[in-house]
């Protein structure tokens, strides 16, 4: 069984980012049993609908975006999988910024996520590794698109680990992170991507908006989310699974009963052969 959550606010945003998802959602099912079901996080939690035929509409929880959204329906739905099923994070963002990867989504993924400790996506890299909370962060899985097995959820739960609260002193100055929180380095990263400005590794966040152009609120809202998308590869890493790069993946096909390389080496090949 493969189930897909694919978490949205409206759809005024991004208009084809729903239809997407879907897209990208059977591709990786590959016409095997699976179930996707919209969240939209614009609609309260108890509402019930349908998207089309077959794709069920539920109501969200913003609160940390995509993070809380994905706990509400993983506190309902997980109970009922069996630990190698698989479950699809996926937002409507997921064709913004650099989308080529997308093409990449194979169905042979589903058999190393069901028999092996392992995480699918697109694997991204912080322009410095840091450690916060105890965990080193180096590379991590975008959260527009990621595939796991309902026990490598059952090791991470809560998605949401980070909230706006347990990072900022006050609800009303943008800035006041808590200085025991992140380390100073991570927390300018963190700020610096969030208002749209660019790394030191060149790139810029494609929603990226400064302060003076968003409310505080959304700005602490979405620091935490950066934080919690993070902290999700991190914690996977630290419970034993291993991250894997969907083109990386396609491209060398290799066997599930071969090491998966690195993911520092799944970045180096993607920069010398897809650049």
């Amino acid at each position: 069984m493969i189930l897909g959550l694919l978490v949205r606010y409206g759809t005024e945003r991004y208009p084809q980012g729903t239809a997407d998802g879907i897209d990208a959602f059977r591709r990786l099912a590959g016409g095997q049993p699976s179930e996707l079901v919209v969240i939209d996080n614009a609609l309260p939690a108890g509402d019930h609908g349908a998207v089309e035929p077959g794709i069920a509409l539920r109501g969200g929880d913003n609160a940390v975006r995509e993070f809380t959204a994905w706990d509400l329906l993983l506190a309902e739905r997980l109970p009922h999988l069996r630990d190698d099923d698989i479950v699809v994070l996926i937002t409507d963002a997921l064709h913004q910024a650099d989308a080529d990867h997308l093409d990449a989504i194979s169905p042979t993924a589903l058999d190393l996520l069901s028999e092996w400790p392992t995480a699918y996506g697109h694997l991204d890299a912080l322009p410095t590794p840091v450690v916060v909370r105890g965990l080193g962060m180096a590379q991590y899985l975008r959260s527009s698109f990621l595939a796991l097995s309902a026990y490598a959820l059952r090791c991470v739960l809560p998605l949401a680990t980070v909230r706006p609260e347990s990072l900022f002193r006050s609800p009303v100055d943008p800035m006041s992170f808590y200085d025991h929180v992140t380390p100073p380095l991570y927390r300018d990263m963190v700020a610096d991507w969030v208002r749209g400005r660019a790394l030191s590794s060149g790139f810029r966040y494609h929603a990226g908006r400064d302060l003076d152009e968003r409310s505080t609120e959304d700005f602490q809202v979405k620091c935490a989310c950066v934080i919690d998308e993070h902290l999700l590869s991190a914690r996977l890493v630290a419970r034993g699974f291993a991250l894997v790069d969907l083109e990386w993946w396609t491209e060398h096909d290799v066997s599930i009963h071969h090491e998966i390389a690195d993911p520092g080496e799944q970045l180096a090949w993607r920069a010398r052969t897809l650049a």
